[in-house]
């Protein structure tokens, strides 16, 4: 319990003087990804912690700057400062990526497939040479990015793409270090999976909208050639299918349903590859692509399709919400499609009894809940959410107001079961 000791160690410490957790976060923490920048994570949506419920629950019963007690999850122990949200705003960066030996995610996700032989001491150490030099020439960042940087997206002069700090991305920590910098200004080197980056903040520009559908085939780096999910693997698999559908584009509906993913994704310039945002830029809208195009660890084959137009920014909530009850039609769409049909099956049949229903309208009761195929298996959320609050209308047009109190409650149960029950919410991505 070594590691609990020195955990109440420093929450001892932080409870008296928070002003040094910074300090205690770069000599003490463990997290490889943060202890460099003293422990800061960024703006975190409270969703991220689904997997870490006891942080959510420390997190909620905090103020901005107090410091938590000793929280226990599977990764071990942690010591938690809440602090106030960054002033809403938009920006943009590009960075200078310097890998080493260790960072596995720039072997995965940010390169070819090759990482630097250099250490990680030899990685802070040129990084911060390349810091000095573009903190003295930020007008040569461009080109610092095309000497050192090792990431793909040096294709696209490193560039971050555009994000707001109200927004939750796997950018967090980025869009922070961005908003504390004034534009054309450098922040020195940042450690993170991909290794250290050199980050400067860019002029906020209009860019390019781009939208798609998609059939993925992902790959493992570390996976021996020839193997399954090996990168080789996958891009004969999908070079294939690209072949495939340049023969008969009318199997596109079955070899997406087949793979990865379903739905339309957009994005505006610079939040994807260079690569698959470049050969897009050669489609027409219905268009498929004739060969596949790597993004992060995957090999796309993109259909284009109409830009979507920017939703307008929904209203940020500070605070976690402590609702009476959840917020079922939300749920619907957002929980694995199959197990909520398959609840909604079980449940019609105990809580008809419960109701007091029986012959014909308890056949109708039951027959009401059978969303079936349509429901489990449609992708989008939205639908899904339509599909749902269409039945239970009708369902509850169909009650006595009396039954409609029980069947809420009762269903309420049935969700509430469900949320606790699985470690994620599906399709996280399909809001």
């Amino acid at each position: 319990m070594q590691a609990r000791h020195l955990a109440l160690q420093v929450a001892t410490v932080l409870h008296t003087a928070p002003d040094r957790f910074a300090e205690l976060a770069a000599t003490h923490s463990e997290d490889v990804a943060t202890s460099q920048s003293q422990g800061e994570l960024g703006g975190v949506n409270a969703i991220e912690f689904l997997s870490t419920p006891a942080i959510l629950d420390a997190l909620a019963s905090m103020k901005v700057g107090e410091v938590s007690e000793v929280v226990e999850t599977r990764c071990g122990f942690h010591v938690l400062l809440r602090r106030a949200l960054l002033p809403d705003q938009v920006v943009s960066g590009a960075h200078v990526v310097i890998g080493h030996r260790d960072a596995r995610w720039l072997y995965r996700f940010g390169s070819d497939g090759t990482l630097p032989e250099r250490s990680r001491d030899e990685a802070l150490s040129l990084a911060n040479d390349v810091y000095l030099q573009a903190r003295t020439h930020p007008e040569r960042f461009v080109q610092y990015v095309k000497q050192y940087s090792e990431h793909r997206d040096a294709q696209q002069d490193g560039d971050l793409g555009e994000w707001s700090t109200r927004e939750v991305p796997r950018m967090a920590r980025h869009v922070d270090v961005l908003a504390s910098l004034e534009v054309g200004e450098v922040a020195p080197p940042i450690e993170t999976f991909y290794g250290f980056e050199i980050l400067i903040r860019t002029p906020d520009t209009q860019r390019k909208r781009y939208a798609m559908e998609s059939i993925q085939l992902a790959f493992d780096s570390e996976v021996p050639e020839g193997r399954p999910r090996s990168r080789a693997s996958a891009w004969n698999e999908a070079s294939e299918i690209a072949a495939s559908l340049a023969a008969d584009s009318q199997r596109w509906t079955s070899l997406q349903k087949a793979h990865c993913c379903l739905g339309i994704e957009a994005w505006s310039q610079g939040r994807s590859s260079a690569e698959l945002e470049k050969r897009l830029d050669e489609l027409r809208v219905g268009e498929v692509m004739t060969s596949p195009v790597q993004a992060n660890s995957s090999f796309v084959i993109a259909r284009a399709v109409a830009s979507l137009p920017i939703s307008p920014r929904a209203l940020v909530r500070l605070e976690l919400p402590d609702p009476g009850a959840p917020d079922i039609r939300y749920l619907a769409g957002r929980l694995n499609p199959a197990t909520v049909e398959s609840s909604l099956r079980e449940f019609s049949t105990s809580t008809a009894a419960l109701l007091g229903l029986s012959g014909q309208e308890e056949v109708r009761f039951r027959t009401m809940h059978e969303l079936g195929a349509s429901f489990a298996g449609n992708s989008s959320a939205p639908e899904r959410r339509k599909l749902f609050s269409r039945a239970q209308q009708q369902i509850e047009a169909s009650l006595t107001r009396a039954q409609v109190e029980s069947y809420r409650l009762a269903l309420s149960k049935v969700f509430e079961k469900l949320v606790l029950s699985t470690s994620e919410l599906a399709h996280r991505k399909d809001q």
